[in-house]
């Protein structure tokens, strides 16, 4: 597996969540400021971690998977992290007191009991990123590092049927506006249909009149979050 970061790497001393890309392997790591994160008029302030490979098969299917760290109140901070071992999402609320007193933080995948998410001083967490590298690879009983990854995690991914209604429903709300963008002309996007289909691990939003479609992956909150936040929608 390679290691590489979703942003520059900082000193010594200064805190850092970090995860294995589900789709490639590597490690991503970036500085957090878990103090910095608040939670005021009901909105969470969130950090992103992606993975930076370009390589990485993400980047090409545009799933875009990441790993979050987002502040619930004053007290506590969940971390939801996309498990490279099963292929789910795992989500753990943490009291900010652990996180500022632990040198490391470690979230387990709740199904084989291996570590998955670090959050500490940089060099614990270089550490256990590398260690988890070595479990996972006896784990999987490969030679080559590059085994673990996508074809692992995604003959276990499922769609899931609540994530799916939110993309549907997000998809009619933003044709109700004519916020949905296609091929076909002004004039004739008043008079078109859109085909809505679940595949395997995605949503396929089609227009009938011009032909021009988009794919939604529907496995995890996390893979759909980037089109659930999104106000518009174009269909290529």
């Amino acid at each position: 597996m390679n290691q590489k970061s979703g942003a520059r790497v900082p000193a010594e001393g200064a805190r850092i969540a970090a995860y294995r890309c589900p789709f490639c392997g590597s490690g991503v790591m970036s500085a957090v400021n878990i103090a910095g994160l608040t939670a005021t008029d009901g909105k969470m302030n969130r950090f992103r971690l992606r993975c930076a490979n370009p390589e990485c098969p993400s980047v090409k299917e545009g799933l875009r998977a990441g790993m979050d760290v987002e502040a619930v109140d004053n007290e506590k901070i969940r971390f939801t992290v996309p498990c490279i071992v099963c292929g789910g999402t795992h989500s753990a609320e943490v009291s900010r007191s652990l996180l500022e007193k632990r040198e490391i933080f470690m979230l387990q995948c709740p199904n084989y009991g291996v570590d998955i998410c670090f959050t500490g001083e940089l060099k614990n967490v270089k550490y256990e990123l590398s260690r988890s590298e070595l479990e996972l690879l006896d784990m999987m009983g490969e030679g080559d590092a590059a085994d673990i990854g996508l074809e692992a995690d995604k003959s276990k991914a499922l769609p899931d049927p609540e994530i799916s209604e939110r993309i549907i429903a997000a998809v009619r709300c933003l044709e109700d506006e004519d916020l949905v963008c296609c091929r076909c002309s002004d004039e004739e996007r008043k008079g078109r249909e859109l085909e809505i289909t679940q595949e395997p691990e995605n949503i396929c939003i089609r227009c009938k009149k011009c032909g021009a479609k988009k794919k939604i992956p529907a496995v995890s909150v996390i893979a759909a979050e980037d089109f659930l936040m999104c106000d518009s929608l174009t269909l290529e």
